[in-house]
């Protein structure tokens, strides 16, 4: 599959025409890092290559907001644009499940990292 996607042929060609895979949060922690929103047609697109300078412009400005409120709104703008273009096909989420000894704190919930975890006093 990993060959295939980058075949911009047809299907009956080598190419591909639809594949799934997932994302962990970090990789879709905002809209200078989400991959599947990356709308640069075949230079920069993400496989699919949907191309919507809207959203690359969007994306430019949210790098550039000068406050929160300012990338919020940005941020609103631009899933509201992907909602109505569909350059990729969200299918669900989930939670990964996770257990701690009772004596570790300041876990980060939901994501596989351990940075600030230490043993209670």
């Amino acid at each position: 599959m990993v060959t295939r996607r980058a075949n911009k042929a047809p299907p009956d060609q080598g190419g591909w025409n639809i594949f799934c895979t997932d994302w962990s949060g970090f990789d879709m922690l905002n809209p200078a890092v989400e991959q599947v929103l990356r709308c640069g047609g075949v230079q920069t697109g993400f496989f699919g290559w949907p191309d919507l300078p809207q959203i690359e412009a969007m994306r430019g400005a949210w790098i550039e907001a000068p406050d929160e409120d300012g990338r919020r709104k940005i941020a609103h703008d631009i899933q509201a644009l992907a909602m109505q273009e569909v350059p990729y096909l969200p299918l669900g989420q989930y939670l990964s499940r996770t257990a701690y000894l009772d004596d570790l704190r300041d876990v980060v919930k939901n994501l596989s990292v351990f940075w600030n975890v230490r043993r209670a006093s």
